[in-house]
């Protein structure tokens, strides 16, 4: 590895190697071994401590508070040492930190064999205290490597893993141990026996921990400041520095509240295990290790879910969404029957939610510190912990002890301080909230395929010009994109109440449509600022599912800013009920339950070479790129087990199409069936509709006409013959409900002279003949003329569907490159000699 890989030497969003994802996958392993021995020795202890006050063999004193005592021990290194703690993080190389902090939780163990052997409670506590030193040592370390490991944009996935396999390791030692040590207890075994073998199986998992540090790769100090003793008290100091801050403080006080709430909780468990048992030491563990267990899994799984979800970047929005399934589960919990099915299902839920709470905001933390500040800020925020842990650990055994209360009431009191939590929360992040519940649903309704989001500039301002299909398309690009995104919108929008709070919450930026001066340097300043900004370069939804002219208002925006310029293309949302399909926006009926969208990410262009004709072209090969990628074209062979609908006609030639198909290589289908997918991504050929066809002037495209179009986009046939007489015609249109006819010349004549309503596409026609003429060029259908699609838009501007003397209207999927039409299931392509396309891709015979 040379130099410039090391991590301390990488850009902080830079792509993880496989070394890398060793060293942090090693981490895991450290840490999960090292959490479950502490939870083990801590568990232990309680039960051993709880059988000896039991048996009388101890009384009062230190043995009979030691649920209490560890709870507290084992927080008080981190506020004795988180200076320490931090600055050694800071000023050595985390890896060193870690190697060593294993090594000594090794030697602890040693010393908890010796007390084990002298029977001393208070010398077992002293060793846990050194467990904790060990811990409070590691923290920060073990937090501030990930980043130097994965870097910024995998952090909120490995955040959540380490958390899921830490909660993992707490699990395994509550239960297992809990579960092993009631077992032997209940066998006869006095608590120091049965204390015994336990002791030497953690003993012998200690070099698990050892041998993960070690392979963890070397990283470098951070910052070389030496030691001073005020080191030593700049406890309040660092928490102040941290508090400052809004995005800290926010982060600091979630993570606070998710060990108050565990630590309140755990505490909780034992007061009930202890009254559901009846006194009994061998029942105690077994309780306590299922509750455990139940809510154990719970945040395993929540942070399972919430690293998934966070994978592409750190959802906020998840804080207060956790918080709310903690109350919930709360005070669901105060109306269960302690131990029953409904109260460990509720603790289960109680669990996915404190980890949808803490997961997003450790992440965040992280992320938001300086490298050379990380390890005080991780230190000063495990103090924030530990006084949040105390608190629990006091407030608890208070209720417990001195007032009696009931298990249901606190249970009520933790509901009610949670749902104080989460209206903070919400109250601090609601643009993130809104957000992630938007985007969740969109992509409860689109199942969005992100491809090359890497080339989207890391940092810096950026211009986001994509293709405008639907009314969601700002949501599907604010869900694909690897940095928040802003959007241009007309300011009468702010006008309207309903929606102002809802776009500034987006961070919409409002422009005028009748100062465009104005407007352009409003847009400028917002990318000059360093945000991504989102301006729809066609200034409209198409209506034709083509890409219309791309203005060339973006230029000048692009310029004022010096920024680049990125196409975005948006694949697979003509026929969503956002779209123009069938005619209308919003008002029809969904085809399915969820829409397969690709999003994918163009190269940067720069400011000065920015023109439009060079973005449209972008974008059609972006377009090219994305419907390449389309489920159906990896099925295309499929298609030849199936035959088309005919509703009357002779059949024939469609079998004669269905054949050729058949036989035809790979390619060739894919070729037929991309063209397909262009036809029906478009209001020509509406989905499910009838089609009248003279299938004898349709021999180049009968694949495509006859096979694949009418399987992909479900329309049935109606087989015409070009020379039937008119009254023939007039049957089979008043018989069927026939959407378009499709034919030749002779066809054309023929329907109008049968009927003054139809709408006719000719292929090949060069006639003044007053129908939609399109273009097929080798075996395929490249261009179509369509009727000019109508309707009410805000902007009302005129979408053409045909034009006098062309062609056709480019159909989407195809790109120019060097004066030939390309696509990508192909290395054909069809030349463009003697033809010309202008701005909203229509083709036409060069005169």
């Amino acid at each position: 590895m040379s130099l410039s890989d090391e991590p301390s030497e990488r850009e902080p969003d830079f792509e993880p190697t496989k070394r890398d994802w060793r060293s942090f996958y090693s981490l895991l392993l450290m840490q999960t071994q090292n959490a479950f021995n502490d939870k083990a020795v801590q568990f232990l202890l309680v039960c051993t401590a709880g059988a000896l006050v039991q048996l009388g063999i101890e009384e009062g004193g230190l043995t009979e508070q030691i649920p209490y005592l560890l709870g507290g021990i084992i927080v008080t290194p981190f506020i004795l040492f988180s200076p320490l703690a931090g600055w050694i993080g800071d000023r050595f190389p985390k890896s060193t930190i870690i190697k060593f902090s294993a090594f000594f939780q090794g030697f602890v163990f040693l010393l908890l064999m010796g007390a084990m052997y002298l029977k001393s409670v208070e010398l077992l506590v002293g060793c846990f205290f050194l467990l904790a030193i060990q811990s409070a040592i590691l923290s920060p370390s073990k937090l501030g490597i990930i980043k130097e490991l994965v870097g910024k944009r995998k952090l909120g996935f490995a955040s959540g893993m380490l958390e899921m396999f830490t909660i993992l390791g707490i699990l395994g030692g509550t239960i297992i141990m809990s579960h092993w040590y009631g077992a032997r207890l209940g066998s006869g075994m006095d608590p120091w026996e049965a204390l015994r073998f336990p002791m030497y199986v953690l003993l012998t998992c200690t070099p698990v921990a050892i041998l993960g540090a070690l392979m963890i790769q070397k990283t470098e100090a951070k910052r070389s400041t030496s030691f001073r003793p005020s080191l030593l008290i700049e406890h309040f100091q660092q928490v102040g520095s941290l508090l400052k801050r809004r995005e800290l403080r926010l982060s600091a006080l979630g993570i606070t509240y998710f060990w108050i709430f565990g630590g309140f909780l755990q505490l909780l468990s034992i007061q009930v295990a202890k009254e559901q048992s009846g006194g009994s030491s061998a029942g105690v563990g077994p309780d306590i290790a299922n509750m455990m267990l139940v809510a154990g899994v719970g945040i395993a799984l929540g942070s399972v879910v919430a690293s998934v979800i966070s994978k592409r970047r750190i959802e906020l929005g998840l804080v207060p969404v956790g918080g709310l399934i903690m109350v919930v589960s709360c005070f669901a919990m105060a109306g269960c029957t302690p131990l029953s099915l409904n109260f460990m299902t509720w603790m289960f839920i109680s669990g996915i939610g404190s980890a949808f709470f803490l997961v997003p905001v450790n992440a965040y933390l992280q992320d938001s510190c300086e490298e050379s500040e990380r390890g005080n800020i991780i230190a000063a925020n495990n103090l924030l912990n530990c006084i949040g842990g105390i608190l629990a650990v006091a407030a608890q055994g208070v209720m417990y002890k001195k007032f009696e209360f009931s298990v249901t009431s606190q249970f009520i009191l933790l509901g009610v301080t949670s749902f104080a939590a989460t209206l903070y929360a919400t109250k601090l992040l609601p643009q993130q909230v809104v957000k992630f519940v938007a985007l969740m649903l969109v992509r409860i309704v689109y199942r969005i395929r992100i491809e090359q989001d890497t080339r989207m500039p890391k940092e810096g301002g950026v211009l986001l010009v994509p293709n405008h299909v639907s009314y969601l398309d700002a949501f599907i690009i604010s869900a694909a994109s690897p940095r928040p995104v802003r959007f241009l919108m007309f300011d009468e929008y702010f006008k309207k109440s309903w929606m102002v709070w809802f776009l500034k919450l987006f961070n919409t930026v409002p422009i005028s449509r009748t100062k465009a001066k104005k407007a352009i340097q409003v847009a400028a300043d917002a990318v000059a600022a360093g945000d991504v900004v989102c301006i729809f370069p066609e200034g409209q939804l198409t209506r034709t599912g083509t890409i219309n002219e791309v203005k060339r208002g973006f230029e000048m925006i692009a310029r004022k800013a010096n920024c680049p310029v990125q196409p975005v293309y948006m694949d697979g949302l003509w026929g969503s009920i956002f779209s123009f399909e069938r005619g209308k926006f919003i008002y029809k009926k969904p085809y399915r339950l969820q829409y397969g969208v690709t999003v994918v990410f163009g190269e940067p262009i720069a400011a000065r070479e920015a023109h439009h004709e060079k973005v449209r072209a972008s974008l059609l090969d972006l377009g090219a790129e994305a419907i390449a990628m389309r489920d159906s074209l990896l099925k295309a062979s499929t298609l030849s087990k199936h035959s088309a609908k005919v509703l009357e006609g002779t059949e024939g030639i469609v079998k004669e199409a269905e054949a050729s198909f058949s036989k035809a290589s790979e390619v060739q289908q894919k070729i037929w069936t991309l063209n397909a997918l262009q036809l029906a991504d478009g209001p020509a050929l509406l989905r499910g509709s009838v089609i009248a066809i003279d299938a004898t002037a349709c021999q180049e495209v009968k694949e495509v006409l006859l096979h694949t179009l009418p399987l992909i986009n479900r329309n049935k046939l109606v087989i015409i013959d070009p020379f039937a007489p008119a009254h023939e015609l007039a049957r089979i249109a008043d018989c069927y409900p026939i959407s378009v006819w499709i034919g030749g010349a002779a066809l054309a004549e023929a329907v109008k002279a049968a009927t003054t309503e139809a709408i006719i596409y000719t292929l090949n026609d060069d006639s003044e003949s007053n129908t939609f003429p399109w273009w097929t060029e080798q075996g395929r259908v490249v261009a179509i003329n369509m009727p000019d699609p109508n309707a009410e838009t805000a902007t009302q501007q005129h979408q053409p569907g045909t034009k006098a003397g062309s062609q056709g209207r480019l159909l989407p999927g195809y790109s120019i490159v060097n004066g030939a039409i390309h696509e990508a299931c192909s290395e054909q392509t069809i030349p463009l000699e003697g033809k010309s396309i202008d701005p909203v891709g229509f083709i036409s015979q060069t005169r």
